[in-house]
């Protein structure tokens, strides 16, 4: 009983126990629609994907009952369910150290997949786009993005986190394959480029000799000295964080501090934006 549920509360325990809190308020009954999602308080951005998961994990409860594009509220169940609910939160407080996670499964879903497979695949992972924006939020002394391809459509949304960070003091360090006189390129030079702790770099290059160039193709993150990273397959655009299929892992621990080691020896021989130049890190 409450598979869904329990993959729910492992992986978005905060945002149903906000989502369980307000409809204790509401009277049996209640038709609950999208607005009623909007307006509950959270810690954080939450995603449709995100929503969507939770949403389903009430349903196989039978706390929510489908009605369309809309839900009714079975206050009965709520109640009755409610010492299973902290049963799972509980369950989930003492799981002795040995077993936590050192990797986490993220992945954006594409539009107009089989409900039956987008519930399967959203069971077993994170939100990707939800997850990265979480990393940035969660950086208390330094974001590196790394990607080849930026749309300006993510650079817009991007930018709001990291300048909340530049402002905190964070240092911000970007890198992708940026064409010369790209639209995204232009607009993250505008609109963080000015600050100080904020670098933007470009590795694309052809040696001498060869025929092809020297770049990358990985897309990455880590925060602060590798407390936390991301490794995947998704480029920092529209169709790599919301319509593409594309997998990530979350890791922490040894693996994070080797992915930061390794980003630091990309940077060091990147070509900052700002100067031109090679940016080498006094530490390397």
């Amino acid at each position: 009983m409450g598979i869904l549920y329990a993959q729910a509360t492992s992986l978005l325990g905060w945002l149903l126990e906000e989502i369980e809190t307000a409809l204790e308020i509401e009277v049996d009954g209640t038709i609950i629609g999208k607005s009623f999602f909007g307006k509950v308080r959270t810690k954080r951005y939450v995603t449709e994907e995100e929503l969507r998961l939770v949403i389903d994990a009430l349903v196989e409860l039978r706390i929510l009952v489908q009605l369309g594009p809309n839900f009714r509220l079975n206050k009965a169940a709520l109640i009755e369910n409610k010492a299973y609910s902290q049963g799972v939160r509980d369950a989930l407080q003492v799981l002795p150290q040995g077993t936590k996670e050192i990797a986490k499964l993220c992945a954006t879903i594409p539009n107009a997949l089989d409900d039956l497979v987008e519930k399967a695949i959203r069971s077993r992972t994170l939100d990707l786009r939800a997850t990265l924006l979480d990393l940035i939020a969660s950086a208390e002394e330094r974001v590196i993005l790394a990607s080849p391809f930026w749309d300006l459509g993510t650079a817009r949304e991007l930018v709001q986190p990291l300048s909340r960070r530049l402002a905190a003091g964070v240092r911000v360090d970007l890198l992708g394959r940026f064409q010369e006189g790209s639209n995204e390129k232009r607009f993250l030079e505008n609109s963080i480029g000015h600050y100080e702790k904020c670098e933007l770099f470009e590795w694309y290059e052809r040696p001498k000799g060869h025929s092809k160039p020297t770049t990358f193709h990985f897309k990455a993150a880590v925060v602060d000295e590798g407390s936390k990273a991301y490794l995947g397959t998704a480029n920092l655009t529209e169709g790599g964080l919301r319509s593409v299929m594309e997998l990530g892992v979350i890791l922490k621990g040894e693996p994070a501090e080797q992915l930061l080691g390794l980003l630091n020896v990309i940077l060091s021989v990147a070509i900052s934006v700002k100067t031109g130049k090679p940016y080498i890190k006094s530490r390397l």
